[in-house]
């Protein structure tokens, strides 16, 4: 076995006319692959930090959109809202790589029908490059039954506060 084995290499080795044949690329070769390999990366790279960044942004809207769910849920149990993210029982961490959470009460803001409610802030404070989301909680008196309601708004890149005294988006 391994002296057939011999035999195809030396065969496979030894180009016609029984001279042994020397294959390999030429730098040309080798420049031209580089060159292919280097417009590739060029063309995938952006691609790749664009969805590493949308990624970011997702964790924080899924996390913003799961602490006002739960205040809602939260107030229906208790006829209150609270502060405290380990009440709402997510398991979501107070500070991430790309964000800091926070719930804060708030009092007197006005809804797009004029009414002054009181409720919840649910926030992604943005730690760097990304953007900040922001969502409101409150109960609406405004109609027969009252209805817990939320709103969630997306900021510009580093915005931290930016639903002012409204409930409803800039």
């Amino acid at each position: 076995m391994t002296i057939q084995l011999a035999r195809v290499l030396i065969v496979a080795s030894i180009g016609k006319g029984g001279r042994h044949s020397q294959e390999g690329l030429t730098l040309l070769e080798l420049i031209t692959s580089l060159v292919i390999v280097g417009i590739l990366s060029a063309i995938a790279l952006p691609s790749f930090l664009n969805l590493s960044l949308r990624s970011r942004h997702a964790e924080a809207q899924i996390n913003v959109g799961s602490m006002m769910r739960a205040q809602q849920a939260y107030y229906t149990q208790s006829n209150d809202f609270t502060t405290n993210l380990v009440e709402l029982g997510l398991g979501i961490s107070a500070d991430t790589q790309f964000y800091q959470y926070r719930l804060v009460q708030f009092s007197g803001h006005q809804t797009l029908a004029g009414a002054s409610v009181d409720g919840v802030i649910s926030s992604a404070i943005p730690l760097g490059d990304v953007r900040g989301y922001m969502g409101k909680t409150w109960v609406d008196m405004d109609t027969s039954i009252p209805e817990v309601t939320s709103v969630m708004c997306r900021g510009d890149v580093g915005a931290s506060y930016f639903m002012n005294s409204r409930t409803f988006c800039p």
